[in-house]
Formats: C-alpha cells, structure tokens, sequence
C-alpha cells in the first residue's frame, strides 16, 4: 500500500488526485496539506506540513508556490520525496528542491 500526502487537495487538481488514490486499491491518502484546512474530506487535513506527525511515502503537490517553503522543510526533515507538480522553475526555492538523502 502506498500512503501518500495531497498538497493543496482542496483546489481541482488536489480533488482529482484524490479520485485518482481512491480509484485505486493500492494507494491510500494518509493527509492532505492545504491552508484552508477542511473538515469534508475522508483524511485528515492540516493546514501547515509541519502539523503532520504520521508517516507518508510521498508527497503530491498541486499547491502554489506561497506553499514550497513549508513542502521543502517538511521533505527534508522527514527524508519524504515530493512531487512538485505546480512549482515554476523560477521559483526562488527551485535551486533547493533537491537533495541527495
């Protein structure tokens, strides 16, 4: 079973990742990030990475770039890969988006 994390799972993109996991039985959503927070979904929802104390194997980020910073800690404190999938190259963090763990 692989338990991932939805970053920014409250926009569109985030709400069709999350069918996505659900349609498929090997994938279970452990989390979402998202700072609105949300009480209608079935995971629990935090509205800051740094919140989250459970475990995960990845990170699916469909996020703006005010969210990196806070991804990128939370990667690099837990060792957990991130998917950035929203994040422009001209990010001011980009140079940092990757780690040799």
């Amino acid at each position: 079973m692989l338990n991932v994390i939805i970053s920014g799972c409250n926009g569109h993109m985030g709400r069709v990742v999350e069918s996505l996991c659900a349609a498929d039985p090997e994938v279970q959503v452990a989390a979402g990030f998202d700072v609105l927070g949300s009480t209608d979904r079935d995971f629990p929802v935090y509205s800051s990475p740094a919140q989250f104390t459970g475990r995960a194997d990845a990170v699916i980020d469909f996020s703006s770039p005010a969210a990196l910073e806070g991804l990128l800690a939370f990667g690099k404190a837990t060792k957990t890969p991130l998917i950035l999938a929203t994040t422009p190259p001209t990010c001011p963090w980009a140079s940092t988006c990757c780690w040799s763990w």
